[in-house]
């Protein structure tokens, strides 16, 4: 194990004490830790480098005029050549600040550790995304693992991207144009506290659906439910309800060689007609009939 500063040390004894498998706080020290130690290496050169540059390039811009502007004195040369030198340091840190883009990730380095740090935390203390929401579940830090490293993990690919490559990926995991999504993915736990919330009337609709697909005939659909539990649920289609369907009448278009219209019915009073068949009506049409 690697030589860590106090506060990875202090990260690294909480992962200890959570109560969660052996394997899991291996992860979490491994890989968690690993990273965060890795970016809070890379936070510390970057700090340096860009106060570095910016202390010579703010202090030389302040020199280099006041120099020029001494004019008739014994100290000309040992000025002149001073104030080239510092016009050369000046110019070579604004370029290696431009060119290495040192103020841009001095900025990400340093607010993709403190989102880390804070994420580890948030999840050592079962707060933010990871406290109890408004369901039935209780959270714990065994059910709430993978949320946590999974969030860790989204945060490391954003960080990669942006310094390296932009890449695509469907998932929406590392992808650059995700980047204001930081939500995780449902997870069996999330969606059970979704369902919870439902009002009690859709809830046991939708366990009745899930009975029905477990132990019935799926062949004919999902029909609307009559009763769930003793409660009456009235049905969107009545007639679908009740077991009859609307009646229809398919009319073909008359010509001027047809006497007699043609039409394909159902009726709820007789008896279905088969696909195929052909029904011809002479009398008077039924009434509620719908016509296509």
């Amino acid at each position: 194990m690697c030589r860590r500063s106090d506060q990875l040390q202090i990260l690294f004894n909480m992962f200890e004490s959570l109560n969660i498998e052996t394997y899991k706080k291996k992860v979490l020290q491994e890989r968690y830790l690993d990273v965060l130690h890795n970016i809070q290496q890379r936070a510390w050169n970057l700090s340096i480098q860009f106060y570095t540059t910016r202390i010579i390039i703010t202090v030389g811009s302040i020199l280099v005029p006041a120099f020029l502007s001494i004019q008739g004195t014994v100290y000309q040369a040992p000025i002149y050549w001073t104030t080239w030198v510092l016009s050369v340091f000046v110019t070579i840190c604004n370029g290696l600040l431009t060119l290495f883009k040192l103020d841009k990730k001095y900025f990400f380095i340093n607010t993709t550790l403190e989102l880390l740090k804070s994420e580890g935390w948030q999840y050592i203390g079962l707060s933010g995304r990871y406290s109890q929401k408004e369901s039935s579940i209780i959270v714990t830090h065994e059910n709430q693992f993978l949320v946590f490293f999974h969030m860790a993990e989204k945060i490391k690919m954003r960080q990669v991207e942006e310094e390296y490559w932009k890449f695509t990926d469907t998932s929406g995991v590392g992808n650059g144009n995700h980047h204001a999504n930081m939500t995780p993915s449902q997870t069996p736990v999330t969606q059970q506290a979704l369902l919870a919330m439902l009002p009690t009337e859709k809830r046991k609709i939708l366990n009745g659906w899930i009975e029905d697909m477990k132990e019935e005939d799926m062949s004919n659909g999902i029909l609307p439910r009559i009763k769930i539990d003793g409660t009456e649920s009235p049905a969107t289609f009545p007639e679908i309800a009740n077991g009859t369907g609307l009646p229809m009448q398919y009319q073909l278009p008359k010509t001027s060689s047809s006497e007699d219209a043609v039409v394909f019915t159902t009726r709820s009073s007789e008896e279905p007609i088969l696909p195929g068949q052909i029904r011809e009506i002479k009398e008077k049409e039924p009434e509620n009939t719908l016509v296509v």
